[in-house]
């Protein structure tokens, strides 16, 4: 007869007897749960042991205690809720009703504000002297591709220094200005080739003509200004130079003459040591 293993569970399904049969049938336990050995009463029973039967009696009890102590502590609170009367809810704003605004509306036009008669007057204005005009016609002649033949000195008594260049006069930004390149012989020897750059054009607003002019050979961007003769070909400028021989600035004077359609001549005065003008310059433009 050889010995058998057996398992006895606790109450609430865990595990908590093991043991073995001996040979003769006695069974001996143990307790897995509480670390002790037990074995069968004297009727052969496995009997539990107390403090198993104490847990298991212990455990119904508290149980059963918690669930009447949630059942009292949710009473007040169901009762209070039935008790309070529903808050009506909220009524939404309705939005604001606005009144239909009148438009003013012009005589023949519709859906067109009136201009306001001083801005209109203005924007005519402006229309006007923005154009390029009569006085502008008269520069008409200098547009185009030229040869120089210019001569130049440095006092009234001076002998003239003669060159020959070319140049291009062009209209720009709608006929309102009229821009001179100019390319000629380097000034020294070994030395650059002389470019200069020149705008002239009439002012509607300050009633003159007006130029500007800019080289190569100095860093003076040089103004002039002034007005033409009654026929419109006779063109005088003035304006403040400045003299490298003294290091002062100087009253000086441009004048074009337009001889045709071909031909016109640049003159440039400064004044003597005494103040009396002379022609430090002279430019005879030919059309190619």
């Amino acid at each position: 007869m050889t010995a058998s293993r057996f398992r006895v569970s606790h109450w609430d399904g865990r595990p908590g007897i093991e043991g073995k049969e001996s040979f003769d049938g006695a069974r001996v336990g143990y307790d897995v749960v509480n670390v002790r050995a037990w074995s069968p009463d004297i009727n052969g029973k496995y009997a539990v042991p107390k403090e198993i039967e104490t847990m298991k009696r212990t455990g119904w009890w508290m149980g059963l205690i918690g669930v009447s102590a949630l059942a009292l502590m949710s009473a007040p609170v169901t009762a209070q809720q039935e008790k309070e009367p529903k808050k009506p809810e909220a009524k939404k704003p309705e939005p604001a009703k606005t009144q239909p605004t009148k438009e003013t509306k012009p005589a023949g036009e519709k859906g067109q504000a009136a201009p306001d008669p001083e801005m209109q007057k203005m924007m005519e204005q402006w229309a006007t002297v923005s154009q390029p005009g009569e006085f502008h016609g008269h520069l008409k002649p200098l547009a185009g591709k030229w040869n120089l033949a210019l001569k130049w000195r440095m006092a009234a008594d001076a002998p003239w220094t003669e060159e020959t260049s070319s140049a291009e006069i062009t209209w720009i930004m709608g006929d309102r200005y009229l821009m001179q390149k100019v390319q000629g012989q380097p000034m020294e020897e070994d030395g650059p080739p002389f470019e200069g750059l020149g705008l002239i054009g009439y002012d509607n607003l300050r009633k003159h003509y007006a130029s500007t002019w800019i080289d190569n050979m100095s860093t003076t961007i040089y103004t002039t200004t002034g007005t033409c003769d009654a026929s419109g070909k006779v063109v005088t400028l003035t304006g403040e130079g400045f003299n490298p021989m003294t290091m002062k600035p100087q009253k000086e004077k441009n004048v074009y003459k337009i001889i045709n359609n071909d031909k016109w001549v640049f003159e440039m005065y400064q004044p003597t040591p005494e103040g009396k003008e002379y022609v430090s310059m002279e430019i005879t433009y030919t059309r190619k």
